[in-house]
């Protein structure tokens, strides 16, 4: 190998975002669904109905492998409204869901999930406690008004619960965070393999923890304003909370030229 000779580095590095950058990111997605309010909106439903079948079990595990390379395409279609002003279309949703490094993407980030998932409950949920939640769930399925010393003390076992209801709230926001907002789209738009996008995710989450949070926090006040209009206000709000998903990426990803770095 000659002095003349390069190695050209293409993979792309995550920017680290102010903790006021989350504003940024809040504008750019309004901006993004003024531009085109009714097709994000009938896009954001049929992503509401794809949340909702994750749920379901069986049918919620295709679901949530599914919903990378959705959320992929969501990306690429902001993306390009962005640049040439082209409106989404819902017919483009699933360009990416069914391609194998999607799927794969999904799988390996549904197995994590799962693994997680096991380990916080061993770790947080006693024995006792899942014999009282279930002791809880067999005197409610018989229909009898329970008296105000049985409610405080139901209401004091579920109490008990919450931390660990909190950390699988956590949990699933880093897993959007990296598998969906971040490992998708790069997926989409860089030749990486699905390992390679999950450790770039996980990379540009934690050096944008703080804006990230903030944003968490922002949107989560937003949900509570849009909960006054009921479900229209939680509905009209759904494609914005979806929107910053471009707007993050967008900022955190930009646009990688490559380098040329000797050898």
């Amino acid at each position: 190998m000659t002095d003349q000779d390069t190695i050209i580095d293409t993979q792309p590095e995550p920017r680290r975002i102010p903790v006021l950058g989350c504003l940024g990111w809040l504008r750019s997605a309004f901006l993004l669904y003024r531009g085109a309010p009714l097709a994000w909106l009938g896009i954001a439903m049929v992503l509401l109905v794809l949340m909702f079948l994750s749920v379901i079990p069986m049918i919620g595990i295709l679901a949530m492998v599914a919903m990378p390379g959705v959320m992929a395409s969501f990306v690429v279609m902001a993306d390009e409204q962005v640049q040439d002003g082209s409106k989404p279309r819902i017919t483009a949703l699933f360009q990416f869901a069914f391609r194998g490094r999607f799927i794969r993407l999904g799988v390996i980030t549904t197995l994590l999930m799962l693994i997680a998932s096991q380990v916080i409950a061993s770790l947080m949920i006693s024995t006792a406690q899942l014999e009282q939640l279930n002791q809880m769930f067999t005197q409610l399925s018989v229909v009898t008004t329970p008296s105000p010393e049985e409610s405080a003390r139901q209401l004091e076992q579920l109490m008990g619960f919450m931390p660990f209801v909190f950390a699988c709230f956590g949990l699933m926001i880093v897993s959007w965070l990296v598998a969906n907002t971040f490992a998708a789209p790069l997926l989409a738009q860089q030749p990486l393999s699905s390992v390679d996008a999950l450790r770039l995710g996980f990379v540009a989450l934690w050096r944008n923890l703080l804006p990230l949070t903030a944003l968490t926090l922002l949107l989560g006040l937003c949900f509570l304003l849009a909960s006054l209009l009921w479900l229209l206000g939680l509905l009209l709000l759904l494609p914005f909370i979806l929107l910053t998903n471009h707007a993050v990426y967008s900022s955190i990803f930009t646009p990688h030229k490559p380098t040329g770095v000797s050898a």
